[in-house]
């Protein structure tokens, strides 16, 4: 991800539970924040689950990284949250998520800031379908649901559209703004 910082590159590293500061001056890199395993919510094992971020999006001078969470993959405990890209400190922006995979940010609409979510599965264990989350600063709701394996958002602001590719598919869905 390119953020408002032009001199940095940040990506995700879902093996290593963290986000990765990247210098393009001098190629130079830096474990910018690790994300912490979250307890078990079940008496199944394991007693944890591994965050597993696998996106990083821009927020204004913020970033948005989505925390998939590792097995037993319970329903709730997968999230959002957002980093500050200077020091690291992260916060909990969007909680309470089945299985995030992507985020995207559009300020400056005439509802205020939207964010589109994507989650790979509405219950991963239970093999339901992916959905497409929409949030307002007032309400959030499903846009689109019954994606069969979605793997990542791309925005096309001059088009008014959203386009979501499916992994097992091999498809690029092209669907309007709301």
């Amino acid at each position: 991800l390119l953020s408002t910082d032009p001199g940095h590159l940040f990506l995700s590293d879902a093996g290593m539970n963290s986000v990765v500061k990247i210098d393009l001056g001098n190629g130079h890199h830096q474990v910018l924040t690790r994300f912490a395993s979250t307890p078990n919510p079940t008496k199944q094992p394991p007693p944890f689950s591994e965050a597993v971020p696998t996106s990083v999006r821009p927020h204004g001078h913020k970033l948005l990284v989505t925390l998939l969470s590792g097995a037993p993959f319970v329903p709730g405990t997968s999230r959002v949250m957002e980093v500050d890209p200077a020091t690291g400190a992260s916060t909990m922006f969007i909680p309470w998520l089945s299985s995030a995979i992507d985020v995207l940010f559009r300020g400056g609409s005439s509802v205020g800031d939207q964010f589109f979510l994507l989650e790979y599965r509405a219950n991963l264990m239970q093999g339901a379908p992916g959905k497409l989350l929409y949030y307002t600063t007032q309400s959030h709701s499903v846009l689109l649901d019954g994606l069969p394996t979605p793997s990542s958002l791309a925005l096309a602001d001059t088009r008014g559209s959203i386009f979501i590719t499916d992994r097992s598919e091999g498809t690029v869905l092209k669907i309007p703004l709301p």
